[in-house]
């Protein structure tokens, strides 16, 4: 039996003088060598074979088909295509391991590994084929095939066969691990769509109760608001027009009061010019009506647009009954 020899650390005491401490210490044994693992090491040296094997057959078949498809695109364009026929192949070997132990699984990426082999093989083929030199195509063919098949040697000798009896328990694990997977994912989903939902009703919600409130009937305090703004509308205030030191007022087109016989003459009033005072009110209700017949109700838009044209504007209470009134 062969040994090795193994450093041991431990502590032990020393005293001096009476006194004992602790004191950490070495020493060399001799324990029993492990036997070398060469079914271990075969096997490592066999994977690092496979993969410089894979790597070799991808840089060939990538040099050979990107030289054919560079006579009919850009030189980048033609090799980043060409290593797509490898990558598909070795692709669907890493899946294909990944389901070594489930069979049913791992019978679709090996079908698609082997479809993309062929198409890899046959392009390379076509390469020596057009560079008149189809024994150079062929033999560069080959290259790809020996990588797969030195990669399904490692699978077989790595990935053990199960009993029928196994293989059912397996298949039931994998059954369960993946249907609280699914159910995972579907409570994700439901917890999304339904907060979803929520934010729409609760948009909805709020429109609804905006429109109910448009369409609720004016309360005493706005009537009466109301009934004020009408009483404006029919006896409208004059605004006076600043005139400049040596202009005379111009007077507007409503209604100017005459003097009776014999009293003191009435002063004109200046109004703002290029617009009728008279018709001031009502050419104010006419753009409110206008602005609600093409679709504007918010409130606060209409005011703006009643300022901006140059008018005073009216009381919320009043423009709701406009649009009210349109509406109906």
């Amino acid at each position: 039996m062969k040994h090795k020899t193994r450093t041991e650390h431990y502590e032990e005491s020393f005293t001096v003088d009476g006194k004992t401490h602790t004191i950490p210490k070495t020493r060399e044994v001799k324990v029993p060598a492990v036997p070398r693992d060469f079914d271990a090491t075969v096997l490592s040296t066999v994977t690092r074979v496979t993969c410089l094997v894979v790597v070799a057959a991808m840089v060939w078949s990538t040099v050979s088909i990107g030289s054919m498809l560079s006579q009919v695109a850009p030189t980048w364009t033609a090799y980043m295509i060409a290593g797509v026929f490898d990558l598909a192949w070795i692709s669907a070997l890493a899946v294909e391991w990944l389901s070594r132990y489930q069979p049913n699984k791992a019978k679709f990426p090996k079908a698609v590994g082997w479809a993309a082999l062929a198409v890899s093989i046959a392009a390379i083929f076509a390469h020596g084929l057009l560079a008149h030199q189809p024994v150079a195509g062929a033999v560069g063919a080959v290259i790809s095939a020996l990588a797969k098949v030195m990669w399904m040697l490692v699978m077989r000798h790595t990935a053990k066969a199960l009993t029928p009896d196994q293989q059912a328990w397996v298949d039931a694990e994998m059954s369960e691990a993946n249907a609280l997977l699914a159910v995972t994912v579907a409570r994700r989903q439901v917890a999304r769509v339904r907060a979803r939902a929520a934010d729409e009703l609760a948009a909805l919600e709020f429109g609804r109760a905006d429109y109910q409130v448009s369409q609720a009937p004016p309360t005493p305090a706005e009537s009466a608001e109301a009934a004020d703004e009408t009483e404006r509308e029919q006896n409208p205030v004059p605004v006076l027009r600043s005139v400049g030191e040596n202009s005379v007022p111009e007077p507007s087109s409503a209604e100017v009061p005459v003097a009776e016989p014999g009293a003191a003459p009435v002063p004109v009033v200046a109004v703002p010019s290029g617009r009728n005072f008279g018709s001031d009110i009502g050419s104010r209700t006419e753009l409110l009506n206008n602005l609600i017949n093409g679709g504007v109700t918010d409130l606060a838009e209409l005011r703006n647009q009643v300022r901006d044209a140059g008018f005073t504007a009216p009381s919320d209470s009043y423009i709701r009954r406009l649009v009210r009134g349109v509406a109906k």
